[in-house]
């Protein structure tokens, strides 16, 4: 379930998806001959899921995945796939004390190879959106902006000019929805 899918600039299409019936995250890719063939597999880490996978690529065919490390406590994770040597290895995130989401993150990336990253956190009557960058040029992160009240993240995008896009669902005490975008920049 949750599939995600990221076109890199070299053409190769990556699809990741969480398996419920291992819990972890599985990323295929099609090999030369048209067959799609195991990347990466995420593990499932202490008996816990993957859950959530988002995938995005950059402009040197870089992949990363965004991803929820156990819905109960909700730990944010990403990693990336080095187009260059075909490793997966660990992205340092966002440095997030008090992080828990039930929500999917969503992952973009400018024409400049930032990052940008957005999950939602908190409960129903207390939601926030947090939207947060990392450069290319130093891999630092840091907090864009954040969305209150909010329900989830739905997507993220970039515009021409680098400036991040998240659309929101906001609901009232009648039950009834609205889809929010922000636009920083």
């Amino acid at each position: 379930t949750h599939p995600s899918l990221a076109v890199a600039p070299d053409g190769t299409v990556y699809l990741a998806w969480q398996n419920e019936d291992d819990g972890t995250i599985q990323i295929f890719r099609p090999d030369s001959s048209g067959t799609w063939t195991p990347d990466h597999i995420v593990p499932v880490v202490n008996g816990d899921p993957q859950v959530f996978p988002a995938l995005a690529a950059d402009s040197q065919n870089d992949i990363y995945l965004a991803y929820v490390h156990d819905q109960v406590d909700g730990a944010l994770k990403v990693i990336h796939r080095d187009a260059a040597t075909g490793l997966w290895s660990n992205d340092p995130g966002p440095a997030i004390t008090d992080f828990q989401s039930e929500d999917p993150p969503a992952v973009a990336i400018d024409s400049v190879d930032n990052l940008y990253l957005t999950w939602g956190h908190g409960d129903n009557f207390g939601r926030t959106l947090e939207l947060w960058q990392r450069l290319a040029i130093d891999g630092t992160w840091s907090q864009v902006n954040t969305f209150v009240p909010q329900n989830c993240g739905l997507d993220l995008t970039t515009d021409s000019g680098n400036s991040p896009y998240a659309s929101t669902t906001n609901s009232n005490a009648e039950g009834s929805q609205s889809v929010l975008v922000n636009g920083i920049g």
